[in-house]
């Protein structure tokens, strides 16, 4: 199950870049809302990673101050 977690953001990339050409001429809403979902997913990760670099810099912060 591990593995799937690792490989999942990689084959969204591609069916991403590769499936949407030929999807959106027969179901261009369907590519509209896959990639909305799609840029959502990566700003609520970018957003997770920004604030674990916040709290981990107030960490560090706090740790060298010994």
């Amino acid at each position: 199950m591990a593995k799937f977690f690792e490989i999942f953001p990689g084959v969204l990339t591609w069916a991403t870049l590769l499936g949407s050409p030929l999807l959106a001429y027969f179901h261009p809403v369907w590519v509209s809302v896959y990639i909305i979902i799609f840029d959502l997913y990566w700003f609520l990760k970018a957003g997770n990673v920004a604030i674990h670099l916040m709290h981990s810099y107030a960490r560090l912060k706090i740790h060298s101050m010994n």
